[in-house]
């Protein structure tokens, strides 16, 4: 007779042969979401004709990645349930190409368990991509998201984070580039609802052409979650006239025993520090691309060197066609 892990290695292996993700380790149960009542009774998942259901089981170390090249409007929903002590590595591309995409990932973390998330989300001038990350967190696990939005059209991303037990912690990061008529909106909600809880939430964005963006942070921390640690920064390059940002910081605080602050700023390059390269032999444009290259850089923290520079790559290349 076969064993429950050899049973669902062979089901993850027929249901990849049908979708664009690989996994690392075959101890890990991936189904449809139509099977999330099944494996997590959970409810109101059936309207849902696509997504996935992940679990990594206790003491699991692995590697998922997600890839997913649209063409047709798709709305689907993905819940990835980690167990205590498991850590899952994400890498989740979106490659957009004039199509709306609406995507739902909820995310359970279990006590003392780690995720790292690497988003990435590509489209063209006519594509739309929307999506909502439920994240909740529980006791000593924690969470690090770096998404960077590169589509041309339009990025809607919302991100509600909940810090359910004491010790868990949320580092949320975001870098948007806008060009030509790039739209992006960023909202991000924390609740801390535990003692000792920590959050982070670094939102960057650079703005060419007609590109618009909105940053709506909101941080709560209720009054039981004492000595709790958040700090909210969102900043945006206009590196254009008609280029727009609107940033929006708000914190909610129950109780004063925490740590708190917000920095917020929407402006263009301060002309002494583009006088200052230019004085060394640097053409202008060259001189805005270092600056913004720092300011990138700084929401890409969480990443390793070969990541980032892969990143700065790809935004100086489309910096290049604007």
């Amino acid at each position: 007779m076969k064993t429950v892990q050899e049973q669902n290695a062979e089901q993850n292996e027929v249901f990849q042969n049908n979708l664009d993700y690989e996994i690392k380790n075959k101890d890990i149960i991936v189904r449809h979401i139509k099977e999330a009542d099944k494996y997590l009774k959970l409810e109101d998942n059936n309207e849902f004709s696509n997504g996935l259901v992940i679990i990594v089981p206790r003491g699991i170390k692995t590697m998922l990645k997600i890839t997913k090249e649209l063409s047709e409007e798709i709305t689907e929903k993905n819940i990835i349930v980690i167990e205590e002590n498991s850590e899952l590595l994400i890498e989740y591309t979106i490659k957009n190409k004039t199509a709306e995409a609406n995507v739902i990932n909820s995310f359970i973390l279990k006590e003392n368990s780690r995720c790292r998330i690497k988003e990435l989300h590509f489209g063209d001038e006519n594509a739309s991509i929307n999506v909502t990350n439920e994240i909740a967190i529980d006791m000593g696990a924690s969470m690090v998201r770096t998404a960077v939005l590169l589509a041309e059209g339009e990025n809607n991303i919302t991100v509600n984070g909940y810090l359910n037990g004491e010790n868990a912690e949320i580092s949320n990061n975001e870098l948007f580039f806008g060009n030509k008529v790039h739209k992006s909106d960023s909202v991000t909600n924390i609740l801390h609802a535990a003692p000792k809880t920590r959050s982070r939430i670094n939102v960057r964005g650079i703005m060419l052409g007609a590109s618009t963006s909105f940053v709506h942070g909101t941080v709560k921390i209720v009054k039981s979650a004492v000595k709790s640690n958040t700090f909210l920064n969102a900043h945006a390059l206009l590196l254009s006239k008609d280029a727009t940002a609107r940033i929006i910081p708000a914190l909610e605080i129950e109780n004063s025993d925490v740590q708190a602050g917000h920095s917020a700023s929407a402006a263009p390059i301060e002309e002494e520090h583009i006088f200052y390269l230019m004085s060394r032999g640097i053409e202008r444009e060259n001189a805005e691309k270092i600056i913004a290259k720092g300011f990138v850089a700084r929401a890409l923290d969480d990443l390793d060197a070969n990541d980032i520079e892969e990143i700065i790559k790809i935004i100086e290349e489309k910096w290049n066609k604007k």
